[in-house]
């Protein structure tokens, strides 16, 4: 996976769906219009979010995982920097 360079990695982080997942842009469209301001490219299957700083980005990978936990759907969650 190519992480895009404007990303500041101490605040970033990203969600990565299936490569066979149906509806792609479905997804974009909701992500933009569910987190605006935090979501900040799409680059295949592969969403990049931006936060303030990186309790912020631990407080939504938390939430993101909540909700996924409820929906029925396995997370994992990798650290990159």
């Amino acid at each position: 996976m190519k992480i895009p360079k404007r990303l500041d990695l101490t605040r970033s982080c990203f969600y990565q769906l299936p490569d066979d997942t149906a509806n792609i842009i479905g997804y974009e469209l909701m992500y933009r219009a569910k987190y605006p301001g935090i979501f900040k490219i799409r680059s295949g299957t592969t969403f990049f979010f931006e936060l303030q700083n990186a309790q912020a980005r631990d407080a939504f990978l938390n939430s993101l995982e909540v909700s996924c936990r409820q929906s029925g759907l396995i997370t994992q969650r990798t650290t990159l920097y």
